[in-house]
């Protein structure tokens, strides 16, 4: 089966977020074999993409998993299969449509960056005591002081907390977070992904952010699509704009261009570099 590794959000190899992409020709691979190559891949996801011509069809079936399971949405890796099949292996279609767990998504290259076209996810204010043990395991006492508000998606079981303005980018970026201490200190029993982020301290970006998902087998996803789709609703309120310059801040890091579109849809935009390409034995 043919694999390859793609660099996501970001124009140069080794960085953004790395993802394994496996063309699939048969119709069908178990869940546990797939769950395997995952675990054996052992990057924060893995996606397989199914088809019999993936140099000329158009429609795809797809599948995210992570290490420690399947998951319903996965933006990185839909924008690194975009890359695989458009630039790895050459498909000469101008739009793929993916069918997968979340429903159609379409994805494109516009000559500079792949766009790939997700849902909306906006997020719920909540009072941060819901999530007092979680914040304590996951922030150092004097960024507690600083939280401006905390707001959760139920849909994508994502906590998102804002962290106050006067914080500088820096001070997020060199955060250092126990994401072991994190992963069992949710009381609530609904979170399955930590946002931290707080208001760009100066362009090109409007806002940075950080994201951990240890419940799902991912201690820090270095960029992340999915948790886009609910930055991406809080932060365009916030600032009441429907375009938005992103920077996920870990130590690999990636930038992503927002676009809220007027059917409540969100464009997901970045570069990718091919790093890996080669075939598994299954």
């Amino acid at each position: 089966m043919k694999l390859m590794i793609v660099d996501a959000f970001t124009e140069k190899a080794f960085g953004g977020n790395p993802a394994a992409v496996c063309l699939v020709e048969r119709e069908e691979l178990s869940e546990e074999l797939m769950q395997k190559i995952a675990q054996e891949m052992n990057l924060s996801e893995t996606a397989f993409v199914f088809g019999n011509d993936f140099d000329g069809q158009d429609q795809f079936d797809l599948r995210w998993f992570t290490p420690k399971m399947e998951v319903d949405l996965c933006g990185h890796a839909t924008l690194a299969t975009t890359a695989a099949l458009l630039h790895g292996i050459g498909n000469k279609n101008k739009k793929l449509t993916f069918k997968t767990r979340s429903g159609p998504l379409t994805a494109i290259y516009d000559g500079e960056y792949f766009h790939i076209n997700l849902p909306l996810n906006p997020p719920v204010e909540e009072d941060p005591s819901k999530y007092q043990t979680l914040l304590e395991a996951a922030l150092p006492p004097d960024l507690l002081k600083t939280i401006h508000s905390t707001h959760f998606s139920s849909k994508t079981g994502k906590l998102l907390v804002r962290l106050a303005d006067n914080i500088d980018s820096e001070r997020l970026r060199n955060l250092k977070v126990d994401t072991v201490k994190v992963e069992g200190s949710d009381q609530t029993g609904q979170v399955s992904g930590l946002i931290i982020t707080l208001l760009s301290s100066g362009n090109p970006y409007d806002f940075i952010s950080r994201y951990f998902a240890p419940w799902k087998g991912i201690p820090e996803d270095p960029v992340t699509g999915a948790a886009h789709t609910v930055l991406a609703s809080y932060w365009s309120r916030e600032l009441k704009t429907d375009r938005l310059k992103a920077r996920q801040s870990s130590p690999r890091g990636g930038d992503l261009l927002l676009a809220i579109e007027p059917n409540g849809r969100l464009d997901v935009a970045g570069k990718a570099a091919i790093v890996l390409k080669g075939t598994i034995d299954v």
